[in-house]
C-alpha cells in the first residue's frame, strides 16, 4: 500500500529524513541540529499531509505546508510507519518551526478563523 492510499488526519505529517552534512562534508547522525540552549531541529520533507481540523463553527482549517515541502521540526519525530519498504516518520504541524517550498510562488497562507491571511 503506498502512502498516496493514506488519508492523514488534523495536522498530521509523513516526512522523511533530510540528511545533514557537517562544514567538513560529514553526514550527522538522525538529521538533529543543536540550535543553542539545548533546543534540537530535524529538517524533513515532508510527503503526506492531513486535512485539517473543523473549528467549533464547522470551519475546516487547513495547514501551511503541503507535499514538497522541507520542514524543520523542532526535536524529532518518535512514531514511525513502513509502507513499501520505505520508512515515515509521524509528526504533527505543531512541530514545525520554518518551512520552505520547493516553489516560492505556490506558498499560500491559509486563513484561521481571526480571518487575517
Amino acid at each position: 500500500m503506498a502512502i498516496q492510499d493514506w488519508n492523514l488526519t488534523g495536522y498530521q505529517l509523513f516526512v522523511t529524513e533530510i540528511k545533514m552534512k557537517s562544514h567538513g562534508g560529514l553526514i550527522l547522525p538522525n538529521g538533529v541540529q543543536d540550535m543553542g540552549g539545548g533546543i534540537t531541529y530535524f529538517k524533513a520533507l515532508v510527503h503526506g499531509v492531513g486535512k485539517g481540523k473543523i473549528s467549533a463553527n464547522g470551519v475546516r482549517t487547513l495547514g501551511l505546508v503541503k507535499e514538497g515541502d522541507t520542514v524543520l521540526l523542532i526535536g524529532e519525530p518518535s512514531q514511525t510507519m513502513t509502507l513499501d519498504g520505505e520508512t515515515y516518520l509521524l509528526a504533527d504541524e505543531s512541530m514545525v518551526i520554518a518551512y520552505k517550498s520547493p516553489n516560492p510562488k505556490e506558498a499560500v497562507f491559509k486563513s484561521d478563523e481571526s480571518g487575517i491571511e
